[in-house]
């Protein structure tokens, strides 16, 4: 996580990466670990950077809300997309 926070210093985007393009559906599922900690620890430094969860997609340039609504994601952590989601706002 150190290298991470030192992009994240730099001026990386905490919103953009991992599945479909965005950090905060990564966040919220449990591949390629099974380990809910590691995922809760990235959210509290993303949050602090101001990860935004509904962003473009980089399915069909959809937003990340509308790939989880019609069910082409399904978060493994619910709460976690929804700490994002609200953290957003």
């Amino acid at each position: 996580m150190p290298l991470g926070e030192r992009l994240l210093q730099r001026g990386a985007d905490p919103s953009i990466g991992g599945m479909f393009g965005s950090m905060a559906l990564s966040l919220s599922d449990e591949w390629p670990h099974k380990n809910k900690a590691i995922n809760e620890r990235w959210v509290a430094l993303l949050l602090r950077y101001h990860i935004r969860a509904n962003i473009k997609s980089y399915l069909d340039n959809e937003l990340t809300i509308e790939v989880v609504a019609k069910g082409e994601f399904k978060p493994s952590y619910p709460d976690i997309w929804n700490r994002l989601l609200e953290a957003s706002k």
